[in-house]
């Protein structure tokens, strides 16, 4: 339930908190970032939507990314990590 998966959250990151912080915030800071880089320039509500959206959508999977690699690599220092060819099976939704 959602205890326990808090608890093995808290005890995969324990020891490195700092770390995965500065990573998963400095990914969310940078696309942020970027992504107001991208808006600045545009006028109207209707445009600045859009451009938002687009922009977002090109720019949020990389938060993802950051995050989901941290999460494997503290599994893999825990030796919890599922094998290569099990993620793969998990995330395109193919099951033996």
């Amino acid at each position: 339930g959602v205890r326990e998966a808090l608890a093995r959250s808290i005890r995969l990151v324990r020891g490195r908190a700092r770390q995965v912080f500065v990573i998963a915030v400095g990914a969310i800071i940078l696309t942020e970032i970027i992504v107001q880089a991208i808006v600045a320039p545009f006028e109207g509500v209707g445009v600045l939507v859009v451009v938002n959206l687009i922009a977002e959508g090109i720019f949020q999977p990389i938060e993802g990314l950051a995050i989901a690699l941290v999460a494997i690599h503290l599994l893999e220092l825990h030796g919890e990590a599922p094998a290569p060819d099990e993620m793969a099976r998990a995330l395109v939704g193919e099951h033996d």
